[in-house]
């Protein structure tokens, strides 16, 4: 059987939220899909609720590891997958109804692409929180570096699970999800494909819901740490030599890491726990805040520049956290 997509689903504690996720799944079209479950040595009875399905369903399999992290729990369903195209998917997320149909119909009418994106949005108690659907985009396939452009100036935003895959092209060019990168692996992994792909596809439709758990890693400013730092010094690894080579894109480049930077600060100051190790790091990088970098849109840059006017120094040692 030629199977077309590759639905990969890491779960990790999920009891609580998989099956109305799998259920979802099997309400749609997934007849010529499957469902790739990856266990990542959850303690709690994610296992067997798995187990139930693939047992049940011939288009699930799932997939036993020991805890590794969600990349690695991605990295290995790619491996596994037999499809095509490649599909993320959180365990506690949804997609709109008739979606995967939707997929279908796109990848298969734009089959020269490598990449597409879909329209989402985030909720937070059943209510939108953010929506990301960008209609003067609708319906386009354009070149990685107009993606980047659009990418890097928060024009056009996309997240992991809004987006499918060519396996071929990602297995080519090797592009994995790096092990051990708790927060932001996903965004890395995004901007690596960005700025290998040749054509890209884009869909205004609503496809993919991001569901906000006040228990969720990227939730709730109480717990900034070194882990979420180490996000934006992964970001910038990457794209610095990117910036320093080519000047077209160096303008973007530095709005995009200033905009990060300007994020992370804002949710450090408004955490409860602060370090002096942290405060170094966001005072040695403070430099990005002199760089020429006006792409974005106006509201964008008065927000930026209105914090680029806090006094950063005297702000930590203020807070008594220096």
């Amino acid at each position: 059987m030629n199977l077309l997509i590759s639905i990969i689903i890491p779960c990790y504690n999920s009891e609580r939220f998989i099956a109305p996720t799998v259920e979802m799944l099997i309400r749609q079209d997934i007849s010529d899909c499957e469902l790739i479950l990856v266990n990542d040595g959850s303690k709690d009875n994610t296992l067997s609720i798995l187990q139930q399905y693939e047992a049940t369903n011939e288009n699930i399999r799932v997939i036993d590891q020991p805890n590794q992290g969600v990349s690695v729990a991605r990295n290995n369903g790619m491996l596994a997958a037999r499809g095509k195209y490649i599909y993320f998917l959180d365990s506690d997320n949804m997609l709109t109804e008739g979606t995967i149909s939707h997929f279908k119909q796109v990848i298969t009418e734009y089959s020269g692409c490598q990449m597409f994106l879909f329209g989402y949005e985030m909720r937070r108690n059943n209510a939108t929180y953010k929506s990301y659907v960008f209609p003067q985009f609708d319906r386009l396939t354009f070149s990685g570096r107009i993606l980047q452009y659009n990418f890097l100036s928060k024009k056009l935003c996309c997240h992991i699970c809004s987006c499918i895959y060519d396996k071929a092209f990602i297995l080519e060019n090797e592009l994995t999800l790096k092990p051990g990168l708790k927060i932001g692996e996903d965004v890395l992994f995004l901007m690596q494909l960005m700025f290998k792909v040749d054509k890209v596809y884009y869909s205004a439709r609503l496809s993919f819901i991001y569901q906000i758990r006040d228990d969720s890693a990227m939730q709730g400013y109480k717990s900034y740490s070194n882990t979420q730092y180490e996000a934006y010094t992964e970001w910038k690894k990457f794209l610095n030599p990117i910036a320093e080579k080519d000047s077209s894109i160096r303008n973007y480049v530095n709005f995009f890491l200033l905009f990060t930077y300007i994020s992370n600060l804002r949710y450090y100051l408004r955490s409860d726990v602060k370090s002096k190790e942290l405060n170094k790091r966001f005072i040695a990088d403070g430099n990005i805040r002199c760089k020429k970098n006006f792409v974005g849109n106006i509201f964008h840059w008065i927000a930026m520049k209105m914090m680029m006017l806090v006094p950063l120094r005297l702000t930590l040692k203020l807070l008594k956290h220096q």
